[in-house]
């Protein structure tokens, strides 16, 4: 129970920073609402990442889902940040 805990989170938290960081960047929208809009989304997509860790019957299983969806929106978050997409 400990190893879903601890992998969750660090998994939820990385996977919610890079997706609210990419709508940052996507959406065109004022800072007061885009933080509403982040800490709103973020907790939602957290809590849920989190309830499908507990879920399941192994770790090995949803980070086989939860790993590329991450290393995808990583890689977009890179590109953003480098300023090869604008």
């Amino acid at each position: 129970m400990w190893s879903k805990t601890i992998v969750g989170m660090i998994v939820s938290w990385l996977l919610n920073v890079t997706l609210m960081t990419n709508l940052g960047f996507i959406a065109p929208l004022p800072r007061q609402v885009f933080f509403l809009i982040a800490f709103i989304g973020g907790f939602i997509l957290w809590a849920s990442i989190m309830t499908v860790f507990y879920c399941s019957t192994s770790v090995k299983k949803v980070l086989l889902y939860t790993l590329p969806v991450l290393l995808v929106s990583a890689g977009v978050n890179f590109l953003f940040v480098s300023g090869i997409f604008l």
